[in-house]
């Protein structure tokens, strides 16, 4: 946390690989048995490492770990969104479904907004 720039910690989150974050995070606890990670009373299923919102996800690799300000992150879209109803898709259970797709790449804007570490064991 102390390598990401003071500016950026107020719309920081964390993000976790599934596997590591229920395996190495969520039954962390600091030197006074303080529990790090807690759920975030606002949902069920939203979590908060000291503070922070943590995101979990399982296309990062087990190993790594981001923290920083997540809006930095820049997308240039190469095509509009194109939004197209189907009910062809849900016919046994009588609703429509919805599919949105575009053409979109981005990167970072602000390389200093997010840190990106190693976890060690």
């Amino acid at each position: 946390m102390g390598k990401l720039a003071g500016q950026y910690h107020n719309g920081a989150s964390f993000v976790f690989n599934t596997e590591y974050f229920f395996k190495n995070i969520l039954g962390m606890v600091d030197s006074a048995n303080n529990r790090v990670c807690v759920l975030d009373p606002q949902g069920p299923v939203k979590y908060n490492v000291l503070g922070y919102p943590a995101i979990i996800d399982s296309n990062l690799t087990s190993e790594h770990i981001l923290f920083g300000d997540l809006k930095a992150y820049k997308f240039n879209f190469g095509k509009a969104i194109e939004v197209r109803k189907s009910a062809e898709a849900e016919f046994r259970k009588g609703s429509q479904v919805y599919r949105a797709m575009t053409l979109a790449d981005g990167k970072l804007g602000d390389t200093n907004a997010i840190v990106w570490c190693v976890a060690t064991t």
